[in-house]
């Protein structure tokens, strides 16, 4: 009788052994799926890329294909959808919500679904990277220059104010015109809203898509 208890606690031990240590994989094997999950959905579903991508990229020589990998899903993924435009596009057009490229406000902009490049030793240069929707968009703040992007548009923001007679002039007019920068000088983007606030102006203007493909393979 006493040899059975013994090897029943015997089972029991080795049993919670077992269960205690799938509990501590437990954490990693969920994060590893989560990742593999959210590579798959990339690679099937990403499409698009604002063409500041490649522009940015090439400047900065960052290669943007590489940096996508090391995008981290949210923790709430798949429970909860990724960004869409529409969660971003009242920030980029309207008033209300302006985006103001603060260091605190670009690690926030990008920690949905999105990764950060930073220089040492310059702690205002940054490069970000994000899913939205079906596409990658960047935001950077590269010497000076304050962008970002969102599907067929992209903004500047500048730490001057604009005459309204240049702001009324600029809609419809070449981005490169109104802005001496590299990242556009190749370009023929035009404005489509300029707008001037008290201590700066904003430059929306229209740069399409370019097609994207994620380079891991799918996997089914």
């Amino acid at each position: 009788m006493s040899g059975g208890a013994d090897d029943d606690a015997m089972l029991d031990c080795h049993a919670r052994d077992r269960l205690a240590e799938t509990l501590d994989a437990y954490p990693a094997q969920v994060w590893l799926m989560q990742r593999c999950l959210f590579w798959q959905h990339m690679a099937l579903n990403v499409r698009w890329a604002s063409p500041l991508v490649d522009i940015v990229g090439a400047s900065e020589d960052i290669d943007f294909s590489e940096l996508a990998w090391h995008i981290d899903p949210p923790a709430n993924w798949p429970s909860r959808p990724l960004p869409t435009d529409r969660s971003f596009r009242s920030g980029l057009i309207g008033t209300s919500r302006e985006f103001d490229y603060s260091t605190l406000a670009f690690m926030r902009r990008h920690r949905t679904a999105g990764t950060v490049v930073r220089r040492r030793g310059a702690p205002h240069h940054m490069v970000g990277l994000r899913v939205v929707d079906d596409g990658l968009e960047v935001t950077a703040t590269v010497d000076g220059l304050q962008v970002e992007s969102l599907r067929e548009l992209a903004r500047i923001r500048m730490d001057s104010v604009m005459a309204e007679t240049i702001a009324l002039a600029a809609i419809g007019r070449p981005v490169s015109s109104l802005v001496d920068h590299p990242w556009l000088t190749e370009t023929h983007w035009p404005v489509v809203s300029a707008q001037v606030f008290d201590f700066h102006s904003i430059v929306t203007f229209h740069t399409g898509r370019a097609a994207w493909r994620m380079p891991w393979p799918v996997v089914i």
